[in-house]
């Protein structure tokens, strides 16, 4: 059935792109309030309603009986008019409803009559949207104190909000003895009340350092590019930018660049000891 309504919507009248395939046929992509309003207010109104009733209490035991002989004879000219001839809405009851009439596939017997206009009026008015009265067992549910009514975006906290350097993909300068190397790190968090970054190192170990240029002269740089460069702690530290998140990526941890090849002293990428 799944791949037989799938090759339904490849007919060419059903004008589906093939990324709508299988959903096409079921979603409506334009809304027109216009047509929903006029649906709702002239045609799906009481006025217009039949209402159809099944119930074993209006059976015969003659039906059963009768059911085999009715099954040869031919209902193709079977009138389906209501039983009240004058049209006129009578209360049902099976001494007053008259002969049923049967229905011409499965022979089953029924009656039909018109609604009342009382009736139809009551549920007219009952379309208007009101409170029940304080006699009535219906009534509203409480308010529910979980439904959300704003669904504006909350700010994001100060010290874990954004920064242009936030998941990119660091190598920073530290000395060592006398000697400077660079390590790869990533920017995990950056904290806005104290302008400092976390570093998490590749060992796991998370440091906070203090960012030297201000989060406003960031967003200066129209786009941060790899390379770029820049120092922390009061230039005690310096860093570089080795890789840049994309849309929608965390922290990836890119541990270097063809630069780790390089062996002059403060430039090459250094090995991790065992």
């Amino acid at each position: 059935d799944y791949i037989e309504s799938i090759a339904e919507c490849m007919v060419p009248f059903a004008c589906l792109p093939p990324e709508r395939l299988l959903d096409g046929d079921a979603l409506l992509f334009k809304f027109n309030g216009d047509v929903i309003r006029e649906l709702v207010d002239d045609y799906l109104i009481p006025a217009n309603a039949r209402v159809d009733l099944t119930s074993s209490t209006f059976g015969r035991a003659s039906d059963f009986d009768e059911h085999v002989s009715n099954m040869n004879v031919d209902r193709g000219n079977e009138n389906h008019s209501m039983n009240s001839k004058s049209g006129d809405a009578i209360d049902f009851t099976l001494e007053t409803a008259g002969e049923p009439y049967t229905e011409p596939i499965f022979g089953m017997k029924y009656w039909s009559h018109p609604i009342s206009e009382a009736l139809t009026n009551q549920w007219m008015e009952s379309r208007e949207p009101k409170l029940p009265p304080t006699s009535s067992k219906i009534t509203l549910p409480p308010v529910n104190p979980f439904v959300p009514r704003r669904f504006d975006l909350k700010d994001l906290p100060k010290e874990d909000s954004h920064h242009p350097l936030l998941f990119c993909s660091l190598k920073i300068c530290v000395s060592i003895g006398k000697r400077k190397s660079w390590f790869p790190c990533t920017v995990n968090k950056y904290d806005s009340i104290q302008n400092r970054i976390l570093l998490g190192m590749e060992d796991g170990e998370e440091v906070w350092h203090k960012v030297d240029m201000k989060l406003a002269e960031y967003h200066k740089v129209k786009q941060l590019a790899l390379n770029y460069e820049g120092t922390l702690d009061g230039k005690k530290v310096k860093f570089k930018v080795i890789s840049i998140p994309k849309d929608g990526e965390g922290a990836v941890m890119k541990y270097g660049d063809e630069s780790d090849w390089h062996i002059e002293d403060g430039v090459h990428f250094p090995h991790i000891p065992p």
